[in-house]
């Protein structure tokens, strides 16, 4: 009687010999490995914890920096977040002013607020009604270059913790 040792029907003979080269493989190839670390070039960076109260203007100020070795090109866009929950309405206005720019835009008044969700508004350099960029839309940074933009929340009578994020979209 000629009894073959099966394991899930396959003979032990066949699993050794695929084991065996499963493990040598790595052994006797020509195998090369690396790892990328892929990083935003333009780095941004702002003042932290700032206090404010109701019906009072605040500013902050950010800073973008190209890190790169050649020109970087992006579109900038703002994030106003409260996990209570925010609108534009609890805003009289909102100026960004780029690189000391003397005629700021209120993004208020110039309808560049819009609700992203319940907790987060966006303002940006794009019009709902035209899709037409402002003169900001697109920003070119040269090697090294640095970029601000000074953000002047006037808040209406509201109370909570907002939060301003920036996003640069490639």
């Amino acid at each position: 009687m000629n009894k073959k040792l099966l394991i899930f029907g396959i003979p032990i003979s066949v699993l050794c010999l695929v084991l065996v080269s499963a493990l040598l493989v790595p052994y006797i190839s020509n195998i090369y490995s690396t790892t990328i670390s892929v990083k935003l070039p333009i780095e941004i960076n702002g003042n932290d914890n700032i206090d404010a109260f109701a019906e009072e203007s605040v500013s902050t100020v950010l800073t973008y920096i190209n890190l790169k070795n050649n020109i970087t090109r992006g579109t900038i866009n703002y994030f106003i977040i409260n996990n209570e929950g925010v609108t534009c309405n609890e805003f009289n206005s909102i100026i960004v002013v780029r690189d000391n720019d003397p005629n700021p835009e209120d993004y208020i008044a110039v309808g560049r607020c819009y609700q992203e969700d319940v907790n987060t508004i966006r303002l940006s350099s794009v019009t709902a009604k035209s899709y037409e960029p402002s003169a900001w839309s697109v920003t070119n940074w040269d090697i090294n270059q640095t970029h601000t933009t000074e953000i002047i929340l006037n808040f209406k009578n509201v109370v909570g913790d907002y939060r301003i994020e920036s996003k640069v979209m490639y």
